[in-house]
């Protein structure tokens, strides 16, 4: 599952950089497909791939070498039933072996470093999730005594204006915005409600905390927030008409060195980082092309319908563990299937 989520976070990351001159919306909803394969456990088959146009020979010689060499090396010696199978060499340690010599091999008996990495796994996917857990709490309690003012709220205790909350969300404003900086700022995180941008983070949070130890998955979300940015900015600004461009530029300036110090774990923040990109996104935004439209369009329907198909790569991911011509893997044997 880790392992094909990369793949798709490189293909995505090579369209996004052939789609730069495009809206930035379109960038932003391809991060929907590594997401869905991050998170689920199985894929659907697809007659349309783009994982079909890479050559799988070199892969398959290489598992039936393994496969004929795991035959040749371990060969099966089964008893009544084949859940009762014990491998010829072991067979003939057990019944050579004095009980001295055997208490001997136990004692010399390997720690299990499969056993030993899911626990390493898991206790880090756990500290992701608690750690979390208590920004967010953080967060609550600076809120909590916020002042609202019509459909937003007003605090002294938070540097940059955000959206706090998942089920029913609210904009949190510093004091002392302009009005000027208050309707662009508005404008903005508005766009993320409407748009369930506080969704999308809080699902960052699972599959950062199950493929934490994938970097691809790492850089995927960093650019995934940074698209989910910038094509806000542009939706606002849709909103907001061409002539305040030079208005929510400098909004975005002056919250340029305004950062919540806590850690802003699922809150979407308008003075986030990567600023300088997002300033100059907005001055030089320009109504896109028809073309440009289609194509953008006609990229992302291809990407969402190149999804790696399982029953013709043999996916390690799918429950079956084939190998190659009925040999399966069982234990510390072989089993040759009929």
């Amino acid at each position: 599952m880790s392992v094909t989520g990369a793949y798709i976070i490189l293909a995505v990351l090579i369209i996004r950089a052939a789609m730069k001159r495009l809206p930035k919306r379109f960038s932003y909803m391809l991060w929907a497909i590594p997401a869905v394969r991050l998170l689920c456990p199985f894929t659907i088959p697809s007659a349309v791939s783009l994982f079909n146009f890479i050559k799988p020979a070199h892969s398959e010689k290489r598992i039936a070498e393994t496969a004929e060499a795991v035959s040749k090396a371990m060969t099966p010696a089964f008893s009544a039933s084949p859940a009762e199978y014990i491998p010829t060499e072991s067979a003939a340690v057990y019944s050579t072996t004095p009980s001295h010599q055997t208490a001997a091999v136990s004692a010399g008996f390997k720690p299990d470093i499969g056993a030993i990495a899911a626990i390493v796994w898991l206790t880090v996917a756990i500290g992701i999730v608690i750690y979390c857990a208590v920004c967010y709490v953080k967060m609550y309690r600076i809120l909590k005594d916020s002042r609202r003012d019509g459909e937003h709220y007003i605090s002294s205790k938070i540097e940059s204006p955000l959206v706090f909350g998942f089920i029913s969300p609210k904009i949190y404003l510093t004091e002392g915005l302009s009005e000027e900086d208050s309707r662009c700022i508005l404008a903005h995180e508005r766009t993320h409600i409407r748009r369930c941008d506080h969704i999308v983070k809080l699902l960052c949070i699972p599959i950062a905390a199950i493929h934490w130890f994938n970097p691809l998955v790492w850089i995927g979300i960093n650019r995934m927030y940074r698209d989910m940015e910038l094509s806000c900015d542009e939706a606002a600004l849709n909103t907001l008409g061409s002539e305040s461009k030079k208005a929510y530029a400098g909004a975005l300036l002056n919250m340029a060195l305004k950062q919540n110090r806590i850690s802003l774990c699922g809150v979407l923040c308008f003075g986030e980082k990567n600023i300088k990109s997002r300033i100059k996104g907005v001055l030089s935004m320009k109504k896109p092309k028809i073309i440009a439209i289609v194509a953008a369009v006609a990229v992302v329907a291809g990407e969402a319908g190149g999804r790696k198909r399982n029953y013709e790569r043999g996916d390690g991911d799918h429950p079956r563990n084939k190998i190659h011509k009925g040999v399966f893997l069982r234990g510390r044997g072989v089993e040759r299937l009929p």
